[in-house]
């Protein structure tokens, strides 16, 4: 429950849900055998993109912390937001 909590906090839940939303109706545009239109196809590659690139980022800091940490070091880096 403490992960879905988390989840929902972090907006990650969010972001899967609509990835899968935009990306299930382009498949099924697709499949109806319909030109899947340039809006459509441009926005789902935006959120994918996105969704990754949190994912990605969020990764690399917790990495960059851990191994901080493993050497004994504060964090001196500062996130860039």
């Amino acid at each position: 429950m403490k992960e879905l909590s988390s989840l929902v906090k972090n907006g990650a839940l969010f972001q899967g849900v609509l990835v899968i939303m935009v990306g299930g109706t382009v498949c099924f545009v697709a499949a109806q055998g319909q030109t899947v239109p340039e809006v459509l196809t441009a926005a789902f590659g935006m959120i994918i993109g996105y969704f990754f690139a949190t994912r990605v980022r969020s990764n690399t800091n917790n990495g960059i912390e851990a191994y901080l940490r493993s050497l004994g070091l504060e964090k001196r880096v500062e996130d860039e937001e």
